[in-house]
């Protein structure tokens, strides 16, 4: 109950925020309020590669995916053991496995990709929507990031009234072994 006291009429009033501060720590950390890039895939399976490569010049020359979809030979049965299912829904890019993300970099809506799966499957990926990463607003997280550099500044200054206290009192420690 001291140390809070302490920490509350010593420590906390002497803690100022301003802008610049709140504004430099959502430049350094805008990664952690950047919405993912998302992506919406329909896919088509084959066993060879030769009919996937087949599939992939008819959806470029303008058939139909749904179409091609119902009658494109060599097609694999949707559940066939192993095949990852494309049906359309919303899905970060960093959901993806490393290969796969490597297959659609860089993809726009209405592009067709050719994907090996490890298994030796080849997947004819058409990515119909892409929503880009979005940085939200500095106005929609400014509380939050209020509150996160208040605590690392209050941290820092409860640190320096301990090396303040150390010069005056000397602090013995007998155990290093332990974590908090």
């Amino acid at each position: 109950m001291i140390f809070d006291a302490f920490v509350q009429k010593a420590v906390a009033p002497d803690i100022k925020l301003d802008l610049k501060d709140l504004k430099t720590y959502y430049a350094q950390h805008a990664q952690q309020y950047t919405s993912p890039k998302l992506l919406r895939i329909k896919s088509l399976i084959f066993g060879k590669r030769s009919d996937a490569v087949a599939a992939i010049d008819k959806l470029k020359k303008g058939t139909d995916f749904n179409w091609l979809g119902s009658n494109a030979a060599g097609q694999l049965d949707p559940d066939t053991m192993g095949i990852l299912n494309f049906d359309g829904q919303l899905i970060t890019l960093s959901s993806l496995s490393e290969s796969l993300q490597k297959a659609v970099s860089g993809a726009e809506a209405g592009d067709f990709r050719l994907y090996e799966s490890p298994l030796g499957q080849f997947y004819v990926l058409y990515i119909y929507q892409v929503v880009p990463a979005k940085l939200q607003p500095f106005e929609e997280v400014r509380q939050e990031i209020a509150q996160k550099v208040f605590k690392d500044k209050m941290k820092a200054s409860i640190a320096l009234w301990a090396e303040k206290l150390k010069e005056y009192y000397p602090v013995k420690i007998y155990r290093t072994d332990l974590q908090r």
